[in-house]
């Protein structure tokens, strides 16, 4: 796979001053706050419904992961297709260039001739689903029939595009791409419903507004390409939260609804990464 090293460097760069000038609000932010207002606290029931979210969250992604992949003949064992999604959440975050970081690991990871393609494939299948469910959220919030009409039409593209996905997909399984699909599209949900508890805790209600603010967010923070989004999410979610809650409370969302989902399969990928380098080490020592 060709690249170039050059403008990923300066694209790196550009990351990098961004997040600094973010981070640089976020301390001003912070530093605003009234500390012993912050509170985690969460009822037994709330940790139980977000630790189930996180752990079909983590499986319906990694199982949508290991069925695209069969379409382009790549065979992942149980324990390969865990490893390269946890690999990937730490790709994103440590190679500091976003989800192309994510799909970096993965082609690295991966072996096979259509691997390029694998990869690319399983970036605009994820973009599409998110698509799906950003337009159909947005319909539900304002009910304005041209959200509707572009929902429909999103979701008819395959059938307008089906020679281009044919020239793709070496196996032409469509009972697979819409599996592989309907699972990822469920991960997507996951996140809104794990958002949904923790602002409930605080609103005490489910406000439809407040949970599409705090997803737009989230696709926001996708799309600037910074890992995870950070920097731009809490952004968007201090400035589109602070007219219903208090700074500190905000402050307590954006922490629960990061360690809740991002942040661990970060740090279980970085425990992955630093296993199978310390076994390459022992096996070049033996050597």
């Amino acid at each position: 796979m060709k690249m170039d090293f050059g403008k990923i460097k300066e694209s790196k760069g550009i990351r990098v001053l961004v997040l600094i000038l973010l981070l640089v609000g976020l301390v001003y932010y912070t530093s605003t706050l009234e500390l012993d207002k912050i509170s985690f606290t969460l009822k037994q029931e709330e940790i139980f419904y977000l630790a189930a979210i996180f752990i079909i969250f983590n499986i319906t992604r990694m199982f949508s992961m290991k069925i695209f992949l069969e379409l382009f003949n790549i065979k992942l064992t149980l324990k390969e297709t865990i490893e390269l999604h946890f690999l990937s959440a730490f790709g994103e975050i440590a190679s500091f260039i976003g989800k192309v970081g994510a799909d970096a690991t993965k082609y690295l990871y991966l072996t096979g001739k259509e691997k390029k393609k694998a990869v690319i494939g399983f970036r605009l299948l994820s973009t599409y689903a998110y698509l799906l469910v950003f337009f159909g959220f947005f319909y539900i919030v304002t009910m304005n029939i041209a959200l509707l009409a572009l929902f429909i039409a999103i979701t008819i593209a395959p059938i307008i595009l089906q020679k281009k996905i044919n020239a793709m997909l070496p196996e032409k399984n469509y009972s697979k791409l819409v599996q592989a699909n309907l699972l990822f599209m469920a991960s997507v949900i996951l996140t809104i419903i794990g958002a949904a508890i923790i602002i409930a805790t605080f609103s005490h209600t489910i406000n439809l507004d407040l949970l599409f603010s705090y997803f737009f967010s989230y696709i926001a923070g996708i799309l600037s390409t910074l890992p995870f989004g950070f920097g731009v999410q809490e952004a968007l979610i201090i400035g589109t939260f602070s007219s219903t809650f208090t700074n500190e409370t905000i402050t307590t969302i954006i922490i629960l609804t990061r360690i809740t989902t991002v942040i661990p399969s970060a740090l279980i990928g970085a425990m992955i990464f630093m296993k199978k380098l310390l076994v390459k080490k022992q096996q070049q020592l033996k050597k």
